[in-house]
This record gives structure tokens, sequence and C-alpha cells, in this order.
């Protein structure tokens, strides 16, 4: 991946490495097979927000564990605040832009001119992987055309959003991904259909095959074909969790592997 401008702190690559997904899946903020799910799509290029309200439940921490899965010729371009110019330049990679908080909350957050330049950018290929602050895909889609003053059409680039949701426990702050939601277009109006919610059986959201089928679709994949994929990562994930292989250079490691796999197999 190609950094086109400086990383900021709060995205994790300054001190030490950021927590992996494995390490979520491990610490119970989401399930394998949720995480695998995320692996998958992000993969398959879709735009992806991370969302929740109080401060500290992880936002950042997840979006920021996804970053393994985007393809190896990524260019990434960290917006910074509401006056940031987005211009990245051009470039034969795919274009990312991280967005830590599309909210108008400070001043250092990413809002006005700089989100709609961001959502404009977005309409002629560029990807979205960023944090909100909103509590579940429905009212992520209403802080987009609201708070932003998106249209339906742009705010829609934006293909999942991922609600997390935090409490206070003894133990500490428990965190817990509680819906995976897709944002769509319907007879105008931007809509969220859920893709995964919440299973207190299982501790976490997971993908029923009607919320697979659905991402499949967008995705230009049968549902056959996404299961399949992310029963792999399934089976990778769990064993890295089984392992205590928590580090973030072994999830890039195994990330780069599956795909080489597959990359190997669709040659044969």
């Amino acid at each position: 991946m190609q950094l086109l401008n400086d990383m900021t702190p709060w995205w994790g690559m300054t001190e030490g490495q950021p927590r992996s997904l494995a390490e979520l899946v491990a610490n119970g903020t989401l399930t394998v097979d949720a995480g695998a799910m995320l692996w998958w799509a992000m993969e398959r290029g879709v735009s992806l927000l991370v969302a929740a309200l109080p401060r500290l439940a992880g936002k950042t921490t997840l979006a920021t564990s996804l970053l393994p899965f985007l393809p190896p010729d990524a260019r990434l371009y960290t917006v910074a605040g509401p006056h940031d110019p987005v211009a990245p330049g051009e470039g034969d990679g795919p274009l990312y832009l991280l967005i830590n908080e599309l909210s108008d909350h400070t001043p250092l957050y990413v809002w006005g001119a700089a989100a709609r330049r961001s959502f404009a950018l977005a309409e002629r290929g560029a990807r979205l992987l960023g944090t909100l602050h909103a509590d579940g895909a429905d009212h992520a889609a209403a802080v987009l055309m609201g708070e932003h003053g998106l249209p339906a059409a742009q705010a829609a680039r934006v293909d999942l959003v991922v609600t997390l949701r935090a409490r206070r426990t003894p133990a500490g702050i428990e965190r817990r991904v509680v819906q995976i939601g897709l944002l769509g277009v319907t007879a105008g109006r931007l809509t969220a259909v859920p893709v995964a919610a919440w299973d207190a059986g299982r501790a976490g959201a997971t993908p029923p095959p009607e919320g697979i089928a659905a991402l499949a679709a967008r995705s230009g994949v049968t549902a056959e074909q996404a299961r399949r994929a992310i029963n792999t990562r399934s089976a990778v994930l769990a064993g890295l969790v089984g392992r205590q292989q928590l580090e973030w250079t072994s999830m890039v490691e195994s990330a780069r592997t599956v795909a080489r796999q597959e990359a190997d197999h669709a040659t044969t």
C-alpha cells in the first residue's frame, strides 16, 4: 500500500502495531463469522464506516484492523479536518480515503467541504474507510444526509456501516459489534438493510445466509461464492485465535496467504 500523505496518530500507525482483527475476535468485539465477512468485503472493494455514539467505543481500532485486507496496490489518503483539500493526485492503484470521525462535533473532525469532496471522489471510484458518530445504519444514513447534506446517491457510496456499542463492566469497557448494515437507495431514499445483527447466543453480530446473499449481490458474485470465501476466512481467523497468534503481522501474513492461494486456484 502507498501512503499519499502522513498517517495521523489516531490511525494507530505511529507507535507499535495496531490491534489485529484476530485480536478483536479473541476479545469478543465481534464473532469469527462477522470478522471473516468484513475481511472478504474489504478485499472486494467496499466502502465502510464504523459507527458508535460514545467515545472509546473502539471505532478507530476496528477500522484500522481492516487495513490489511485492502488491495496491495491501494493508495491511502488520510482526510485531515474540514479544510482538507482532499487532493490525492493521480495514480494507478485504487484510492482509499481514510476518514477519522465524519462529524461536525469538533474542528478536527471531517465535515463541510472536506466531507463533500470525499464523497464526490467516491462517486468517481474512490473508496471510503472511516468512522462516524451514529447508533446503527439507519442513524448513520440520517447523519450522512442531514448533518453532512449529502444526497442519497452520494451517501450510498458507503456500502457497509458497522455499529459498535460499549458498556462499562467491573473488568473494564466491553465492546461489541451489534449490527452490520448495507446502505442502498430505494425510490430515491437512502435505506439500510441489516446483513448481520446481534445474536446473544453467540455474543456478537453474526451474518445470516440472507445477509451474505445481499452483500454478494452488491459485490457482483453469487451467494455460494461469497459463502465459500467467507468460510475460508472464518477457518483462518478461528485458527489464529485458537493458536493465540493475534499479532498484526500474523494477520497480515494470513491475509496475503489466503489471497495468494485463491489467485493460484483461479489460474488452475
